[in-house]
């Protein structure tokens, strides 16, 4: 069972709040994981067999503030399945899609959410001072032409002659410095700007 902690904590305090959960084979795992803080369950369906419905509608009767994202590899329609359910708990997105449709329906399940990237930091990113400070780092340029060349760090160990901890405590530190909210927003944004 995986869980992910996105709570409305900034601290990783023990008694942070679960947010997000996702969904298992088993039924039973789902069950015992379930807890009344989770907000948002992303549950699989690879087709819309009876017995995952069944699964979906007892969850959803059981903890009535939870909500739920179903993603599957191709377009499935369950709402109509889940009669007696508000449809405003639930969406459902294909992988086929890709993940701007994946990252709309969480907005739009947990509207007030506090990790949704504000859209003003968003427009603030391709003026960050951050990639100035890239550019002025000959290791951080060579780390980032890695990654876009499809390198994993632990390859980068090899070819740079950096430790593997420094090698992520730089990609970190790109990320934080410009602003963005991964390396692959950073490596668009710096293909851009010309610095690979």
């Amino acid at each position: 069972m995986l869980e992910i902690d996105v709570s409305e904590s900034s601290s990783s305090s023990v008694n942070s709040r679960i947010s997000v959960l996702f969904s298992t084979h088993s039924e039973k795992k789902l069950l015992e994981s379930l807890k009344p803080e989770v907000k948002l369950l992303l549950f699989h369906i690879d087709n819309a067999s009876l017995e995952k419905i069944e699964l979906l509608k007892k969850v959803m009767n059981q903890f009535r503030e939870i909500k739920v994202l179903i993603y599957s590899p191709y377009v499935v329609k369950v709402e109509d399945k889940l009669a007696g359910i508000n449809p405003s708990r639930i969406k459902t997105v294909s992988m086929l899609n890709g993940s701007p449709e994946f990252f709309e329906a969480i907005k739009v399940l947990l509207p007030d959410h506090k990790n949704h990237p504000v859209e003003e930091q968003r427009k603030n990113v391709n003026t960050s001072p951050g990639f100035d400070i890239i550019r002025k780092k000959r290791k951080w340029i060579l780390i980032l032409k890695l990654i876009a060349d499809g390198k994993k760090p632990k390859e980068m160990v090899e070819m740079t002659g950096l430790k593997y901890e420094t090698i992520n405590s730089y990609i970190e530190q790109m990320v934080k410095e410009t602003g963005c909210g991964n390396i692959s927003e950073l490596l668009l944004i710096a293909e851009k700007k010309k610095l690979l």
